[in-house]
This record gives structure tokens, C-alpha cells and sequence, in this order.
């Protein structure tokens, strides 16, 4: 990217906030009706939040390219589910738009704040170093922002575990115990360090994850995160579990890709599995399953279990040829779960992947994918 086209951004940005800021007081004056407010301040940041991934790319594109991408190794732990944050977050969607040279004007710390956690929250899942970068400049711009506190040091724990780096893992648990302190009506920290206690920390942590269980059940969290929380609360404390049993295939999708999202592999695969008892032929359970038995057998040194994985998606694939993230995770699990990939097989799935309507965060990888193999 040409440093130009950098300044044009630049200037967007600063349009898109000065934007935000000046529709707020629009707000506060009464001259903007709550649905048009949230509408067109949605649209606000979530364009702001593209202007501002365009731009880290654009100065990322003017450095010298590193022969291996940062996240070669790392980056199966993150792109396990295109799905959208728990635990309570949202990622604003665009909805309505404006274009530089009309009337509103201004800026304020704020709005990057807003803007910064957008990113945060965005990133979670698939990106977590930029997710934590994001993160780190809230806290930059308003030290002990609860949220901002929390992920950060939950990120930290999540690279401790995915390089094997208890001591890494045991400082981001003291550093969401600090963030738990922070807003007592917070409840975010409290499931973390309950997941953190029983899934990460080596040896797990009982009175951790039954004290801050039983807190992130009193402070209402959201329903895809009951039956993990529940189920943590029971392999530790024996208390009956609740939520696991439900009989409702959407509740336990969802909590599944809660799961998967903070990093519980294992009690999401059991959430998988009770789908396909009551619904044998639900294809994302299959799927998903089948792609956390291949992650499994990666990361547990068990080649069979890899191919086992690998092959059972090959079969979901061709049975459902329209079925997308069938086709995504065969072209990622056969990239990078295997020391010799089968380039055929991965080229001919991600050209499919990205020929259907793939979820918006797995395309980015299966991009990658293809271009590398394309590059040989």
C-alpha cells in the first residue's frame, strides 16, 4: 500500500470519529431518535473498525515480510469456529452509513475506546495477538478498563497454554484475578478464571474453579456459557449438570461455540456429540466434531486420530457438497495438522470453500492456505 492511500485512510478514521463523537451529542440533544442513533453509530464503528484493519495492514505491507508467518503454528487454535464472541460481547454490525464532507464533526479518546474494544472483541476468536493488542491500547487510554483488563490477561493465559508456558498461564490468572476486583457486577472475569482453573492451569485448580463458578452463576452469564460453567462445577465439585442435558439443539450449538471460543476443546466436543444424539445428521455438529478429533490428535502427537478426523471430514464434504464449513475445515485440518499435506485435496476444498458461503473469518485462512500452497 502506497503511503498516500495511508493518509486517505487516516483521514477516514478521523472523519468516522470525529462522526461518532458528534453523534452522541446529537443524542444527548434530542435531535436523533434512539434507533437511528444506534443504527447509524453501529455503522460508525464497524466502518472504523475496517478503516483501522486496513491501515495496520497497509503499514504491516510497508515492513520486510517475515519467511513464516507469526501465526503458522498457532493460529488452529484460533480458527477452530468462525463464530461470534460469548460471554455477553457483541461486534457491531454496519447499519447505515455516512460519507466524509457531511456536516457532523468533533473527536474524542472515547470513541477509540469503543473502537479499540470493537476490535478486541472482533478479534477474539481467530486473531488473539492483535485481539490483545487491541485490548492493551484500552487499557493504554483508560487504565483498569474491567473489560479491557480481562481479556488481555485471559489472551495471556491462552498463549501460556498453547506453548506449553505454566508460568505464562499462572500470571494472566493473577492478572484476572486483579481484573475481577475491579467491577464487583462483572462477571465475565469470574467464568474465565473458572475455565482458566480447570482446563489450563496444570495441575487444575478445584477451589478455583468451584469459588469462581459458583460467582459466575450468581452474576447471570449468558446462556451458551451455563452449561460449560455447570459442567466445570461438576467434574470438580460433583454438583449436578443441567444444561448439558437440554434437549434444544440451537442452546447447545451455541454453547459449544462458547467453548471453543475461550479454549475448551474437550467440553465442547461433548456439546457436540449430545447434538448428534438427538440429530444424527446436524451438519455442523459433525463437522466440528470431526475437526476438533483431527486438532486433538495434532496436538496430542496421535497421527491416526489426525487422519481419522481428516477423513471423516472428506466424507461430510462429499455426502454434503454445500455444506461450506465442511469443506473450510478439511482445507485447514489438511494444511496444517499434517506434516505432508495433500496439496490436491487441500486446493480442491478451499477453492470450494470459498466458491460457497463460508463464515466470514474462516475465508481469511483458507485464503492463506491457497496462496501458500499456490506459491509451492
Amino acid at each position: 500500500m502506497n503511503p498516500h492511500r495511508l493518509e486517505e485512510l487516516d483521514e477516514e478514521r478521523r472523519f468516522l470519529l470525529d462522526s461518532i463523537r458528534d453523534l452522541d451529542a446529537e443524542r444527548a440533544a434530542g435531535d436523533v431518535d434512539d434507533a437511528d442513533f444506534q443504527a447509524l453509530r453501529d455503522g460508525y464503528v464497524a466502518r472504523a473498525g475496517a478503516v483501522l484493519r486496513e491501515i495496520d495492514d497497509g503499514r504491516s505491507s510497508l515492513l520486510p515480510k517475515p519467511d513464516r508467518p507469526w501465526w503458522r503454528t498457532a493460529v488452529v487454535i484460533g480458527i477452530t469456529l468462525a463464530v461470534a464472541v460469548a460471554l455477553g460481547l457483541f461486534v457491531a454490525n454496519s447499519a447505515g452509513q455516512r460519507l466524509p464532507g457531511q456536516s457532523l464533526t468533533g473527536g474524542q479518546q472515547a470513541d477509540e475506546i469503543a473502537l479499540q474494544l470493537a476490535e478486541g472483541r472482533r478479534l477474539l476468536g481467530s486473531e488473539p495477538v492483535a485481539s490483545r493488542a487491541a485490548y492493551d491500547r484500552v487499557i493504554e487510554l483508560e487504565p483498569g478498563h474491567p473489560e479491557a483488563t480481562t481479556y488481555s490477561a485471559y489472551l495471556l493465559v491462552l498463549a501460556g497454554q498453547q506453548s506449553g508456558d505454566q508460568a505464562k498461564v499462572r500470571e494472566g490468572v493473577a492478572a484476572m484475578k486483579a481484573a475481577a476486583q475491579l467491577d464487583p457486577s462483572y462477571g465475565d472475569p469470574h467464568c474465565l478464571l473458572a475455565v482458566a482453573g480447570g482446563n489450563f492451569l496444570d495441575p487444575p485448580d478445584a477451589d478455583l474453579v468451584l469459588a469462581e463458578g459458583e460467582t459466575c452463576l450468581a452474576l447471570n452469564p449468558p446462556a451458551e456459557m451455563l452449561g460449560q460453567i455447570q459442567g466445570l462445577i461438576a467434574r470438580f465439585g460433583g454438583a449436578p449438570v443441567t444444561t448439558i442435558g437440554s434437549d434444544d439443539i440451537e442452546t447447545l450449538l451455541a454453547q459449544a461455540e462458547a467453548a471453543q471460543t475461550v479454549g475448551d476443546y474437550s467440553g465442547a466436543l461433548n456439546l457436540y456429540q449430545r447434538v448428534l444424539e438427538l440429530d444424527a445428521g446436524n451438519l455442523a455438529a459433525q463437522s466440528y466434531s470431526a475437526y476438533l478429533v483431527a486438532l486433538n490428535g495434532r496436538d496430542t502427537g496421535k497421527p491416526d486420530q489426525v487422519e481419522q478426523g481428516i477423513e471423516l471430514l472428506q466424507t461430510i464434504a462429499e455426502r454434503d457438497p454445500d455444506y461450506a464449513d465442511a469443506h473450510c475445515l478439511l482445507t485447514l485440518a489438511g494444511f496444517y495438522f499434517v506434516d505432508e499435506p495433500d496439496t490436491e485435496l487441500v486446493r480442491v476444498s478451499g477453492e470450494r470453500c470459498l466458491a460457497l458461503d463460508a463464515p466470514t473469518d474462516i475465508v481469511s485462512f483458507v485464503q492463506t492456505v491457497l496462496s501458500e500452497i499456490a506459491a509451492g
